[in-house]
């Protein structure tokens, strides 16, 4: 959604749901999103194995998954958005990320991360895997200049920042709900004990990460950046 929304004015999709929209980073571009579920719903939890197969076979990669099938992406990925991760030790499950951001990455895909939310100085993963761009969040201040967000992890390989709020302030002078908006980031969601969508204000580095990645796949898209990634797909088309 933070990618690739669109406003303006719809059908609503069910008697309770809203007939706009809310617009996403790339607007009007021809950006199209591959959605891979690697991780489980509602608490969002996955093994590092299977977000590495979801790494290799969106860049591309031919996997095999427990039905002993080969599965092959027909559009691999110019860029893959990564807003999950969490700060590992064990030396095997980094292994089993980076890996597959390696192989990502030599395959043609810039492979986006989020950077972490912890707050502290350990490298987040896949975020901090050799090849990543990991992305830490800003939030806004009193003098409306960017700030570093006071949960955002900061280490070594973090590479660039993008806004990911502060649920704790309102400085944009906007209102919801005749309330002051918060400093969030507003984006599509979906209601899973409802199995509805829907809306949601949300703050962090994974709602800075799609920023990234959308202002990457917009580069693209107008034949900027070249490189083997844009020649897969074409100078006009952009995969996420």
């Amino acid at each position: 959604g933070i990618i690739v929304a669109n406003c303006g004015s719809f059908t609503p999709p069910c008697p309770t749901c809203s007939g706009s929209g809310v617009v996403g980073a790339s607007y009007t571009a021809p950006i199209r999103v591959l959605p891979v579920r690697v991780l489980d719903a509602p608490r969002g939890e996955g093994a590092e194995s299977d977000i590495a197969l979801g790494i290799r076979y969106v860049a591309g990669d031919p996997v095999i998954l427990s039905d002993s099938k080969t599965y092959i992406n027909p559009h691999p990925a110019q860029v893959i958005n990564l807003s999950l991760g969490g700060p590992l030790s064990d030396r095997n499950q980094i292994e089993i990320l980076c890996s597959a951001v390696l192989r990502a990455t030599t395959l043609g895909s810039l492979v986006v991360a989020a950077g972490g939310n912890d707050g502290n100085t350990n490298p987040y993963y896949p975020a901090a895997c050799p090849g990543a761009v990991a992305v830490a969040s800003v939030s806004l201040s009193e003098s409306a200049v960017p700030i570093h967000a006071f949960y955002s992890s900061e280490y070594q390989q973090l590479a660039l920042s993008a806004p990911g709020g502060n649920p704790q302030t309102s400085y944009n002078g906007g209102t919801l709900n005749n309330n002051p908006m918060p400093d969030e980031i507003l984006s599509t969601g979906w209601n899973y004990a409802g199995n509805l969508p829907g809306y949601y204000l949300e703050a962090g580095t994974s709602q800075a990460a799609p920023q990234v990645t959308a202002l990457a796949a917009l580069l693209l898209s107008k034949g900027v950046g070249g490189g083997h990634a844009r020649r897969r797909a074409g100078p006009h088309a952009g995969y996420c």
